[in-house]
């Protein structure tokens, strides 16, 4: 005999995210090319990018470090404060870099919504000029003390 099964729901409990956030207008408010070694070895890395996402749940951000073919090496999430219920904004990312070793550093971000959505990349490369590391010694890009707002 088949199965018959029923349910009900007035929707109010049913989170459904067809639409990953997404993100455009990079910028950055701080120089991405420097002199190998200025700033006593480190330089600040700032910028801002908006996004859009119909879900209102953006929640966290991806910073992630690519090698020269574009593959990610490495990721770091960070938490978005203020955007719970946001359609829109602005959201303004500051960390710390190295400018010890010569190199192009490629590196994208990516919104992240509380559904698991992940938004498209977008990106840019960090650039220390200077005497270039021999082959494969080219160090990732590192961000530390990395503040994120909305602004």
């Amino acid at each position: 005999a088949p199965l018959l099964l029923a349910a009900c729901s007035d929707g109010a409990d049913i989170r459904y995210n067809a639409h990953p956030p997404v993100i455009s207008n990079l910028t950055f408010s701080t120089p991405l090319r420097v002199d190998q070694g200025s700033g006593s070895g480190t330089a600040t890395l700032a910028g801002t990018f908006d996004f859009t996402d119909p879900g209102r749940d953006v929640d966290r951000g991806l910073f992630e470090v690519l090698d020269k073919d574009g593959r990610v090496i490495g990721a770091t999430a960070f938490d978005i404060p203020g955007l719970l219920g946001a359609a829109s904004g602005t959201v303004e990312v500051q960390g710390v870099v190295s400018t010890n070793a010569a190199g192009s550093y490629p590196f994208q971000f990516r919104a992240k919504d509380a559904m698991g959505s992940v938004s498209n990349p977008l990106g840019s490369s960090f650039e220390v000029n200077g005497a270039p590391q021999a082959a494969g010694e080219a160090p990732a890009l590192v961000v530390r003390d990395l503040v994120v707002t909305r602004r």
